[in-house]
């Protein structure tokens, strides 16, 4: 099975008879502090291009060998330990994809996986696992949730492809302080929480 592996690496890549530039592959996304690191591996049964057969997201923090001194390296390099947790992905699954869009929080405790085109299941939720190394789902979290009601009822799933924007273009996310939410600012202007602990959202509200 051909493996396409890389940390720090931006590739290419494109679906068959897609117009327009090509769009970025991610490989690797830092959390905003940079402690946490998410690292995606797509396996391909075939020479690329190909989808994969399976994608893993393996969530690592750095590594700052303060439990064995004897190892301590003096280096202004980054090191990333080899513990950590990972999520799956395999054909079938509606968030499958060669190239996953994702987010990780500064703790390194929750992950969110964006579907640019997704309808029904637009972002999914997964945190840390207590115990093992796979990670949980929390939810799926439907586009009608997140933007304003007469925007998607405007944006059937047929229109939602590859010739259209992604439906978070032109917006923002922003974890909260404590990572337990994730602030969405859609190219509208207007603002929902997304409740990483167990999905719910809910519209921001000023005091």
């Amino acid at each position: 099975m051909w493996r396409l592996r890389g940390t720090f690496a931006i590739l290419m890549c494109a679906s068959a008879g897609m117009a327009g530039p090509l769009a970025p592959c991610i490989r690797a996304v830092g959390s905003p502090s940079g402690d946490f690191l998410v690292i995606t591996d797509a396996e391909f049964s075939h020479p690329l291009p190909a989808m994969a057969e399976r994608v893993t997201l393996r969530v690592i923090g750095k590594e700052t060998f303060v439990n064995d001194p004897n190892y301590k390296v003096g280096s202004p390099n980054t090191y990333w330990s080899s513990d950590g947790w990972s999520v799956v992905l395999r054909k079938g699954d509606s968030f499958m994809s060669s190239c996953p869009m994702s987010l990780i929080s500064d703790n390194g405790v929750f992950l969110i996986l964006l579907q640019g085109y997704g309808f029904d299941s637009a972002l999914r939720i997964y945190r840390r696992p207590e115990q093992g190394h796979n990670g949980v789902l929390v939810r799926d979290v439907a586009l009608s949730e997140i933007w304003p009601e007469h925007e998607w009822r405007n944006q059937p799933a047929t229109v939602m492809d590859g010739n259209s924007p992604q439906w978070f273009a032109g917006g923002t996310f922003e974890f909260s302080s404590d990572s337990r939410v994730l602030i969405h600012k859609t190219r509208w202007g207007n603002v929902v929480h997304l409740h990483l602990s167990d999905g719910v959202v809910s519209p921001w509200q000023q005091r």
